[in-house]
């Protein structure tokens, strides 16, 4: 987990080298989406989470946007470039992800 804490910085799921990229090199990655779902969320049935890359400033902000009924819900993150996944996840059938 990325322990800096910026605004709109979000944690750290892998740090990939220039290299890995250059060569587009797949990596298995485990990474916590919502620890301790129960202590921290317990009435929420789901939780949405956008995966990004993360560029320091100047760089502009983006906003992810889910939908939920008729209510839209948002989340800005820094990044010059457009995220690489946004969903939800729902507790009922959420196992250790």
């Amino acid at each position: 987990m990325n322990h800096r804490q910026g605004p709109n910085e979000g944690g750290e799921i892998y740090k990939f080298s220039r290299e890995d990229v250059k060569k587009q090199r797949l990596k298995d990655v485990n990474f916590y989406i919502l620890n301790d779902w129960n202590d921290r969320e317990p009435n929420r049935p789901y939780e949405n989470y956008v995966i990004f890359e993360y560029d320091t400033w100047p760089t502009g902000e983006r906003t992810a946007t889910w939908y939920h009924g008729n209510r839209g819900y948002t989340h800005k993150y820094r990044s010059a470039d457009n995220y690489y996944d946004l969903d939800e996840v729902y507790k009922s059938d959420f196992s250790f992800h």
